[in-house]
C-alpha cells in the first residue's frame, strides 16, 4: 500500500502525540470512485461523492488510517478510514477501549452549509447515524445539524462536548434510501487539527444521556463536505480497539490537541439540558429569564460564567438578569451571544410575536430560531433608555411543527434587553375558541380562557381617594411623591415593586392598558378584576 515510515513523528515513549507528527505522507493509493474497500492494514476505506469532481489517497501500511482528499462542487462528499464490520454484530463494549489520533491541515471550503471533521459511523438494532466533530469548514453552516436537539454536555478527554440528536426521516442510510433514523452530533467546545478522541468515552456518555446503541457497523476518521472546492491531508491518523493495534504506539495514553493530556476515560462530567420549570406553550409568553438549565455552551452563551444583572435571579447561572420591563429581563447581552428554551408548539402554523425589549446603546436585533433553524428577525431603534421597552413585532418566516422544539435567541448586536415574548397564530386563525381549561375547542391550553381578538369595552369605577392628585410628568418615582393615600399595595407595572406613598395614576393606567393587551390578543390577563379609581 506504500506510505513508508514517516519522519519527524511518534514521541519519545510508546505514548503518540499526534500534534507532533507534520511530516506527510508519499505514495498510497488513489481512489476515484465510490464505495467501501479494505485498506489491507487492518483498517477500511470509504469514499463517496453526489458528482462532480473529487477523489482520495490512502497511505496505508505502517501509515494507518491516513489519506488525504480533495473535492470540487461534489456535492456531498466524504472519505473516511477506520473500524468496519458490515455485519454489526459487536456492541462497542465488545471492542474495548476504542481509540482514534489525528493531525491534518486543510484548505479551501466545506460549501458553506455543512461539513464534519472527526469521527463518524453507524450502528445497526438500531440503525443510528452518529458524528463526533472535532472541527468544521462550516461551523455556522445551516444545515450543520438538521434539526436536531441538545441533549446535554459532558466532559471527554479535558474538553467539553454538546450532544445533539434528531430524527431523519425517508432518509438515505446504509440500509437504503427511504429510512427513519435516529442522528446523533457530539460537538467540540473549541475546534482543533490535531489530538486525540476516545470514542469509547463518548459513547457511555451518550447512552447516559438516553440514546441506545446498536451493534457497530463502523466507526472512522472522517472528514464530510456539502460542496465547496478543498482539501484535507492528513499527517497522522490511526485508531485502535480490541484486536487492532495502532503502528503508531499506544493511543490510550495519547497526547497532544488542547485537551492537554489529562487524564481520559472515567470522570466525564455530564450537564443534561432541560426546561427551566417546563416546557413553554406556544401560542403563550416566553419569559427571557425562563432559559433553559443546562449552563454555558449548552442551554446558552454567555460570554462569561458572572450573572452582573441586579435582579438576583438565577445567580449560580452566567446569564445577566436585571429588573425591567414587567419585572425581569435578560440584560448586557453581547452580539453572538444566545439563549435556548424548550417550547411545546401546540398547533403547526406559523405565528405572529410581539418582543418586549430595549436598548439605550444602539438598534435592537436578535434572531429566533427553531431546532437551529431561523424562523424570524426581531430589530427596532435604539430605545430612550435600557428602562424603556418597547414592543417589536415579527411573524415567523414558516410554520413551525407542532411538538416540542428548541427555539434559541441569538443576539446579533449588543445590549439587548429582552422582557418576554408573546406568540400568538398568525392572521388570527383560531379555531374552535372555547374554555382552555376545560378542554374544549382546538385550542390546548395551560389555564385561562380564550377570548377572540376584537374590540371590548371596559369601565372603570371612580372612588375618591382623599387627595387631589396631579398627574405626573414623567414616571421618575421621587416625582410621584404627594399623594399619602394610594391604596395598599400595588405594584409598579415595571414590576420594580410595591409602593404605599406614590401618586402614580400614569403607572395605573400603563399597567392596566396592559391587562386589556392581553385581552385583545387572546390571552387571559392575570388579575380576574380590573378595576381603577382617579380622583381630579
Amino acid at each position: 500500500q506504500g506510505g513508508g515510515e514517516q519522519q519527524g513523528g511518534g514521541s519519545t515513549s510508546n505514548c503518540v502525540d499526534p500534534c507532533s507528527y507534520k511530516t506527510k505522507y508519499s505514495g498510497g493509493t488513489n481512489i476515484t470512485s465510490n464505495g467501501v474497500k479494505d485498506v489491507g492494514n487492518g483498517y477500511n476505506v470509504e469514499m463517496w461523492r453526489d458528482g462532480n469532481s473529487g477523489g482520495m489517497t490512502v497511505f496505508g501500511g505502517k501509515a494507518d488510517c491516513a489519506f488525504k482528499a480533495n473535492w470540487n462542487n461534489s456535492g456531498d462528499y466524504l472519505a473516511r478510514v477506520g473500524y468496519y464490520d458490515g455485519s454489526a454484530k459487536k456492541k462497542y463494549t465488545d471492542l474495548g477501549e476504542i481509540y482514534a489520533v489525528y493531525n491534518y491541515s486543510k484548505s479551501g471550503n466545506g460549501g458553506g452549509s455543512y461539513s464534519y471533521i472527526g469521527i463518524y459511523g453507524w450502528t445497526k438494532n438500531p440503525l443510528i447515524e452518529y458524528y463526533i466533530v472535532d472541527d468544521s469548514f462550516t461551523p455556522n453552516g445551516g444545515g450543520m445539524f438538521w434539526g436536531a436537539n441538545n441533549k446535554g454536555t459532558y466532559t471527554v478527554d479535558g474538553v467539553t462536548y454538546t450532544l445533539k440528536v434528531g430524527q431523519r426521516t425517508n432518509a438515505p442510510s446504509i440500509e437504503g434510501d427511504g429510512k427513519n433514523f435516529q442522528q446523533i452530533f457530539a460537538v467540540r467546545s473549541s475546534y482543533q487539527t490535531c489530538g486525540t478522541i476516545n470514542v469509547t468515552e463518548h459513547f457511555k456518555n451518550w447512552e447516559r444521556l438516553g440514546v441506545k446503541l446498536g451493534g457497530i457497523y463502523d466507526c472512522k476518521i472522517l472528514c464530510e463536505v456539502g460542496g465547496g472546492s478543498g482539501s484535507i491531508e492528513y499527517t497522522c491518523a490511526s485508531m485502535s480497539w480490541k484486536g487492532q493495534n495502532s503502528s503508531l504506539g499506544d493511543l490510550s495514553c495519547s497526547e497532544g490537541g488542547s485537551q492537554g493530556g489529562g487524564e481520559q476515560g472515567g470522570g466525564s462530567t455530564i450537564v443534561e439540558q432541560k426546561p427551566y420549570k417546563s416546557a413553554i406553550s406556544i401560542p403563550g409568553t416566553l419569559e427571557g429569564e425562563h432559559y433553559d438549565i443546562g449552563g454555558n455552551g449548552n442551554a446558552y452563551k454567555d460570554s462569561d460564567d458572572e450573572n452582573e444583572g441586579d435582579a438576583k435571579f438565577r445567580t449560580d447561572e452566567g446569564v445577566d438578569i436585571v429588573k425591567g420591563g414587567t419585572g425581569m429581563a435578560i440584560g448586557y447581552t453581547t452580539s453572538s451571544e444566545w439563549l435556548e428554551y424548550t417550547v411545546k408548539v401546540e398547533k403547526t402554523a406559523k405565528y405572529d410575536l410581539t418582543a418586549n425589549a430595549s436598548n439605550g446603546g444602539g438598534e435592537i436585533n436578535f434572531d429566533l430560531y427553531i431546532d437551529d433553524a431561523k424562523v424570524a428577525t426581531v430589530s427596532g431603534s435604539k430605545t430612550d433608555s435600557w428602562d424603556t421597552y418597547t414592543a417589536l413585532e415579527a411573524t415567523t418566516t414558516k410554520e413551525i411543527k407542532a411538538g416540542e422544539h428548541i427555539l434559541k435567541i441569538k443576539f446579533e448586536s449588543s445590549n439587548n434587553n429582552i422582557d418576554y415574548i408573546k406568540f400568538v397564530e398568525h392572521d388570527d386563525s383560531q379555531q374552535g375558541g372555547g374554555e382552555q381549561g376545560g378542554g374544549q375547542g382546538s385550542h390546548g391550553g395551560h389555564g385561562g380562557t380564550y377570548i377572540p381578538a376584537g374590540e371590548y369595552p371596559i369601565s372603570y369605577d371612580v372612588e375618591n381617594t382623599g387627595a387631589a392628585c396631579t398627574d405626573p410628568v414623567s414616571l421618575n418615582k421621587n416625582n410621584l411623591k404627594s399623594c399619602k393615600t394610594l391604596p395598599n399595595p400595588f405594584e409598579w407595572a415595571d414590576g420594580s415593586g410595591k409602593v404605599t406613598d406614590f401618586c402614580d395614576w400614569s403607572c395605573r393606567r400603563n399597567e392596566i392598558k396592559r391587562e386589556i393587551e392581553y385581552w385583545e390578543i387572546g390571552e387571559k390577563p392575570k388579575f380576574d378584576k380590573l378595576e381603577a379609581s382617579y380622583s381630579g
